[in-house]
């Protein structure tokens, strides 16, 4: 059994019989390319994006689990969800304004970064 670290020192060292954790490493993807989302990982790009990403990036967002299908029937890929305004959420896809602009603004967070 391990004995908690001091609160002085915020990571122990593993005792001298573990292992120190390795890095992961995925075939053919870096990790740095991948964006976590739960226990789904979209790549980094939205741009890249395809039309089940972009359900899966919707679903991840709070309350927006009904909402998500709606992008899926609609084949809102990475490169159409950058595209997309309030007013295509609203009147496109008939989401109600407050879901809209929280999307919108998580859209708007994807094109900054």
């Amino acid at each position: 059994m391990r004995t908690p670290c001091p609160p002085s020192q915020p990571a122990c060292p593993p005792p001298a019989g573990d292992k120190a954790p390795r890095d992961l490493e995925l075939p053919d993807t870096h990790m740095q390319d991948l964006v976590g989302m739960g226990h789904y990982f979209l790549p980094s790009e939205p741009t890249k994006w395809n039309v089940d990403n972009v359900y899966e990036f919707i679903r991840s967002l709070p309350g927006c689990q009904e909402i998500a299908e709606e992008f899926r029937a609609q084949e809102i890929d990475g490169q159409a969800l950058l595209l997309l305004k309030e007013d295509h959420l609203m009147s496109a896809m008939n989401i109600k304004l407050g879901p809209a602009l929280k999307i919108y603004a998580r859209i708007s967070m994807l094109k900054d970064s």
